[in-house]
């Protein structure tokens, strides 16, 4: 190799590090009795976004749609005379 080609190795070297040969291993060993809790982790976060893009979708259908039931029962003057407080007789 030529000198200018040693050079080159070098500063590749120097702003290069070795990486490492077995990352997963590595990290591993370092969350010891986390293991359960790092993999969970992702898992609900994903379960969550799921959510968040199911639930604004569910309440729009609902709104459009309905549920099903007539509203007009769940509105009747009994129902309005039940909420109100009751009268003293004092």
């Amino acid at each position: 190799m030529s000198d200018t080609a040693e050079a080159i190795a070098q500063a590749r070297k120097a702003v290069e590090p070795d990486k490492p040969k077995h990352v997963l291993r590595t990290l591993g060993h370092s969350i010891r009795e986390y293991k359960k809790a790092s993999i969970l982790a992702p898992v609900f976060v994903t379960v969550e976004g799921i959510l968040e893009i199911l639930i604004p979708t569910i309440m729009a259908s609902l709104i459009d749609e309905g549920i099903g039931i007539p509203a007009e029962p769940l509105f009747r003057s009994d129902s309005v005379a039940a909420c109100r407080p009751p009268s003293s007789s004092a």
